[in-house]
């Protein structure tokens, strides 16, 4: 029993690392990720980009994901590289700041945002944990991916990889998510892997399959509270 309840942490970690999120359930499921090993991973001769006009080649990659969808498969290691989880789903993004990032199996899992709010929903526990989104999305390199702000930009750091991108934060001493890698085609036109490293050294691998450009509708991206599930609203106003 005290097995599979790990499991289900380490599950919700892996969702919870793409964002600067917290739960009732969640917020002390960490302990069980080692915390010995401390390297990041390296990434050879890549270029550090400026935070000006030398983003644009990666901004240009990332308007394609407006009006995005992919299916992905998600491989979760530990420090020393030990797959510790997997699982399946689906995204879809349109900009600016709306998602959803859905896990379909083995178990159901949640993260979606209208751009004002994140609501993130766990099934299993019966659960759904509301944020606001400028919190939770714009302090990560998530933040890339469904947002243009230059304001948001500059807080991050680009290094161009061969094929690719590595995103980090300016400021680690707070970063939850303190590494997003963008693998790309040899043209660097389209995203084929994303790789998100959380504080605690746990990789999060999201393999890439059946895109496509769709035109969502905005209510796609609201969350309807099921009936009896309880609410951790971690919102700072609820206006």
């Amino acid at each position: 029993m005290l097995r599979l309840i790990k499991q289900r942490h380490l599950k919700s970690v892996a969702l919870a690392s793409l964002l600067a999120l917290n739960s009732t359930y969640g917020s002390a499921m960490e302990i069980n990720i080692d915390q010995g090993n401390q390297a990041v991973h390296t990434f050879g001769d890549g270029k550090l980009l400026g935070q000006t006009g030398e983003n644009k080649q990666l901004k240009s990659l990332l308007q394609e994901l407006d009006g995005y969808q992919s299916g992905f498969e998600q491989i979760v290691r530990d420090t020393e590289g030990n797959v510790i989880h997997k699982a399946k789903g689906s995204m879809l993004f349109s900009q600016p700041g709306k998602f959803v990032w859905e896990v379909t199996e083995p178990e159901e899992e949640l993260l979606i945002s209208n751009g004002k709010y994140v609501w993130w929903y766990n099934p299993f526990v019966e659960q759904v944990s509301i944020y606001d989104a400028n919190s939770a999305v714009t302090t990560t390199p998530f933040a890339l991916l469904v947002n243009d702000d230059p304001n948001v930009w500059k807080n991050f750091r680009i290094q161009t990889l061969e094929q690719g991108f590595v995103i980090t934060p300016v400021d680690l001493d707070d970063a939850q998510v303190i590494q997003l890698e963008l693998k790309t085609d040899q043209s660097r036109s389209k995203i084929e892997t994303i790789l998100i490293t959380s504080r605690s050294r746990q990789v999060s691998e999201y393999i890439l399959s059946d895109q496509s450009k769709v035109s969502p509708t905005k209510q796609r991206f609201e969350f309807e509270i099921p009936i009896g599930v309880d609410i951790d609203d971690q919102r700072q106003s609820n206006n």
